[in-house]
C-alpha cells in the first residue's frame, strides 16, 4: 500500500470486493458496484476497466486465473 494515494487504494479494494460480489454473488454489475461502494455507474465501469484491463461484465466471464490482481497505479 505503500506508494499509492489513499484514492487509489480504496478503488483498488471496493473493486476487489466488487469482483467478489460478480464472481461469487453473481450479482449484476449496477448492484455489485453499489455493494461496494460506488454510487455512479459510468465512473465504476471506468475504474474496473482501468485496474482489471476490461469490462466487469466480460471480467466475470474470464477464468479465475485470467483475473488481474490487485495493482499499484501511478498517475491517481
Amino acid at each position: 500500500t505503500f506508494g499509492m494515494t489513499f484514492v487509489t487504494y480504496l478503488n483498488n479494494y471496493r473493486i476487489d470486493h466488487a469482483c467478489r460480489l460478480l464472481r461469487e454473488d453473481r450479482l449484476p454489475v449496477a448492484e455489485a458496484a453499489f455493494g461496494a461502494g460506488f454510487n455512479d455507474i459510468p465512473y465504476f465501469n471506468r475504474t474496473f476497466k482501468k485496474i482489471k484491463g476490461t469490462a466487469p461484465n466480460v471480467w466475470r466471464k474470464l477464468p479465475e486465473g485470467g483475473a488481474r490482481p490487485f495493482t499499484h497505479e501511478k498517475g491517481d
